[in-house]
């Protein structure tokens, strides 16, 4: 079991493991374009572009990565958004997103 989430706006990877993120009681450690960021109570794992800046964060099993990602939110003025919610797949809201699937209903 995973969930994957998104930053609203882009943050390079090098800004992510620069060690800002301890005072929040984080650590972590990043390794050609993919890294770990964990707290006590779980983790995540991160996923960069080509371009140096963060694709997503997974976490994965029972993990509980919602201190990182509000840290991350804090820290980097931006907002995370998991991939059960409508601006992960670029919508603003669930009625546009429910919206854009009606045919796959009509489908059923």
């Amino acid at each position: 079991m995973s969930i994957t989430f998104i930053t609203a706006t882009r943050i390079a990877l090098s800004n992510l493991f620069d060690g800002r993120l301890k005072k929040y009681g984080i650590c972590g450690a990043t390794k050609n374009g993919k890294g770990y960021l964990v707290d006590k109570t779980g983790s995540v794992t991160v996923y960069g572009e080509d371009d140096s800046s963060i694709s997503c964060f997974t976490s994965y099993g029972f993990s509980d990565p919602i201190n990182i990602l509000l840290a991350i939110q804090n820290e980097f003025q931006t907002k995370v958004f998991s991939e059960n919610e409508p601006q992960y797949w670029g919508f603003d809201t669930v009625d546009e997103w429910e919206n854009s699937t009606e045919w796959f209903k009509s489908k059923e």
